[in-house]
């Protein structure tokens, strides 16, 4: 089907081989939805790994719909990134139920505590999951968590990211019509996406929740 289609095809994308053993680039992912959409039964985990003239890099992704991440027990941190003969690590797009075995499955504060260390992670940028069901009331409580953490370890800087706006509330900075980090109960790093939306155009949108990359994009600069 078209997403996992998908999930198969962007990973391949996502590999790219240079001279000398620099600029090389391999990608993973732990990846599967359903024909009919259930986000207890999707899964999207991506690792990307490049080797460049200045060391490697590790960019790695955790999908998080509503407070529970998972990840399947042949993928890192829990196996090599290159798999041994007799590794049974599921295909990209067929990482679904019954062709996995969960290694992790907690909330966002487990994932912090628990994998990030395993993953000798430098910088996260986290979210509780969907709006509706984790508002800025859950998110400023979260954010003393993150300080909590960031004292414990502080080798990894979190930022914590506001929710991307409805195209209904464009130009506004927050639902408040503040900056988000003053939204927070705890002084912690963010990623502000209404601020970067403020007065764009509606139709770098693709619809009322969802952005284009062109906005996308802003983001990746802030």
């Amino acid at each position: 089907d078209t997403w996992n289609l998908w999930y198969s095809q962007s990973t391949d994308m996502l590999k790219s081989s240079g001279d000398n053993n620099t600029n090389q680039q391999d990608s993973l992912c732990d990846c599967y939805r359903p024909k009919h959409f259930r986000p207890e039964f999707t899964y999207e985990n991506r690792f990307i790994k490049r080797s460049t003239p200045h060391g490697e890099v590790n960019l790695i992704y955790l999908q998080n719909f509503d407070d529970n991440i998972r990840i399947d027990s042949e993928y890192p941190p829990f196996s090599s990134y290159f798999p041994s003969s007799s590794s049974k690590r599921c295909a990209a797009g067929h990482c679904g139920p019954g062709n996995r075995t969960d290694a992790f499955q907690g909330n966002l504060n487990e994932t912090l505590e628990n994998v990030l260390p395993l993953l000798n992670a430098t910088h996260a940028f986290v979210n509780l999951g969907w709006d509706h069901l984790h508002d800025l009331t859950a998110q400023s409580k979260f954010s003393c968590t993150i300080s909590e953490f960031v004292q414990h370890h502080p080798g990894i800087e979190v930022n914590l990211i506001s929710h991307i706006p409805d195209s209904g509330y464009k130009g506004k900075k927050s639902p408040n019509n503040v900056s988000f980090a003053n939204e927070l109960k705890c002084a912690i790093g963010v990623i502000d996406k209404y601020g970067t939306a403020e007065n764009v155009p509606t139709n770098w949108y693709w619809d009322k929740m969802h952005v284009l990359s062109i906005l996308s994009e802003e983001y990746t600069h802030q």
